[in-house]
C-alpha cells in the first residue's frame, strides 16, 4: 500500500492531494484540506468516491515546544543527533 503525507504550505494542498488520489494512495493531510471552499469540496468528494483511507490532522510542528527543540538542535545544545528528517530544518 502507498501512503502520502501532505504537509505543504496550506495554500498548496490541492494538487498533491489530487495526485495521490489518482494513484489510490492513502493520505495523511495536514489541515486544512484546502484554503478554497470549492477545492475542499472537490477533495472531499474525490476521497469519498476513491474509497481510500484519508486522515486530516495536525502535526504540531508549529507548537512552541517543538520549535524550541528545533532551535536547540540547530544550536547544537542537545547532543549528537543520530536521525532527523530533513524537513525538520526547513
Amino acid at each position: 500500500m502507498n501512503a502520502v503525507i501532505v504537509a505543504t504550505d496550506e495554500n498548496h494542498h490541492f494538487g498533491p492531494i489530487m495526485s495521490a488520489l489518482e494513484k489510490n494512495s492513502s493520505l495523511f493531510i495536514e489541515k486544512p484540506l484546502a484554503t478554497d471552499l470549492s477545492e475542499s469540496r472537490e477533495v472531499l468528494d474525490k476521497i469519498r468516491s476513491s474509497n481510500v483511507d484519508a486522515v486530516l490532522g495536525y502535526t504540531q510542528r508549529f507548537r512552541r515546544r517543538f520549535l524550541a527543540v528545533k532551535q536547540k538542535l540547530m544550536d547544537n545544545k542537545i547532543g549528537d543527533v543520530t536521525s532527523c528528517d530533513k524537513s525538520f530544518y526547513e
